[in-house]
């Protein structure tokens, strides 16, 4: 069934003053009110689940529709069939007539070119419930639709008819949609489209042209990057083996330990401290005195060959200084090996052998005592 919609623009008529641009009007006969709970639907896709749910009223036809939202997740919809013959595709430049309207208070009856409407309205200015009365309202049509409305017919009588108010300017709060298919943006393209797309061919396959020529360009920079890397690389590992060669030739001409440094490191290993006769050292005596030579240890004989040491101590005359403390102090001397001790046969002498096993040291290359 076609729809009925006015040619006359809003402007024509003093209720569509307000609005700027002129519009169809689908008059209230040919409008269907519905109000459905939507609660936990976002905006941005209410319009989408709203489409859905009037089709149920529409039973698939084509239709356009406006609708705005209300208290508590409820969602308002004047809908309107669309013949697909005599209307174009895009019907949102109709709009159903009550929805340009003030919005009332109560229950009301008001006046339509072809009949009546019943409206019931929330204290919110909400319109919860709408009845269209072709032949105006009876009694009878009245009381059904108070009860409808959830109301008591006896506390609502029957009202007199009203004129609608006209909407205050910019105050247009519904908003527009439809369920028509979608125009096709390739229609009348043809040899066109398909230009089109061959150029897109051309210039992707151009695109990935050059793109491939800047990665192989990039690529090979970055292997002359790593041949450089590499080339320096040999160099200075080729610096380093033959750096580290003349320093183990020069090492193996060096002996382990010199003869000044091993007789250093003996001497402050404190056997030659002048002691007491319990074996503590004597700080008050003086040098070159009989008790200091009596409580001495001398050097009798020195000799180191081929990291081989061998030495000869003389005890003091009174054999004060015991023999486990001349063995214990040489066996803390740095880079000396296990001690081999024996005494002489004059029993107050006594003759020791050890192995060097000291490092050289970082920056000696010379050896003294060769």
């Amino acid at each position: 069934m076609s729809t009925a919609v006015s040619p006359a623009s809003f402007r024509s008529r003093s209720i569509w003053g307000d609005l700027r641009a002129p519009r169809a009007v689908v008059r209230r006969r040919d409008a269907t009110f519905v109000r459905l709970p939507m609660p936990g639907v976002v905006r941005r896709q209410l319009a989408g689940a709203l489409r859905l749910q009037l089709t149920q009223y529409q039973h698939g036809g084509l239709f356009g529709f406006v609708w705005r939202q209300q208290q508590d997740g409820m969602v308002a919809a004047w809908m309107w069939p669309i013949d697909s013959a005599v209307h174009s595709p895009r019907q949102r430049g109709a709009w159903a007539e009550p929805a340009l309207e003030a919005p009332g208070s109560g229950l009301r009856i008001v006046r339509r070119q072809d009949g009546a409407e019943g409206q019931c309205w929330s204290p919110t200015g909400d319109l919860t419930h709408s009845r269209f009365f072709a032949d105006g309202a009876t009694d009878a049509g009245w009381l059904a639709f108070v009860r409808g409305c959830g109301l008591d017919p006896d506390a609502h009588p029957l009202p007199a008819a009203v004129d609608a108010a006209p909407l205050p300017r910019g105050n247009v709060r519904w908003q527009p949609a439809d369920n028509l298919p979608a125009a096709d943006p390739w229609k009348g393209w043809g040899w066109k489209a398909a230009l089109v797309a061959l150029g897109a061919v051309v210039a992707a396959g151009a695109g990935a042209h050059l793109q491939a020529r800047r990665q192989l360009q990039e690529e090979n920079d970055r292997l002359q990057a790593l041949k450089g890397g590499r080339e320096s690389s040999l160099l200075a590992r080729a610096t380093y083996q033959r750096a580290a060669t003349e320093l183990g030739a020069l090492r193996r001409l060096v002996p382990a330990t010199s003869q000044l440094e091993l007789l250093a490191r003996v001497a402050e290993s404190g056997v030659f401290e002048r002691l007491a006769t319990s074996g503590a050292p004597v700080a008050n005596l003086a040098p070159g005195s009989p008790a200091a030579t009596d409580t001495a240890v001398r050097l009798r004989e020195w000799a180191y060959t081929d990291g081989q040491l061998k030495m000869t101590l003389a005890l003091p005359g009174n054999n004060a200084l015991p023999l486990l403390q001349v063995t214990r102090r040489l066996e803390s001397v740095p880079g000396l090996g296990p001690l081999q001790v024996g005494q002489e046969g004059a029993g107050n002498s006594i003759a020791l052998s050890t192995r060097v096993v000291a490092e050289p040291s970082p920056g000696r290359l010379l050896n003294p005592g060769r």
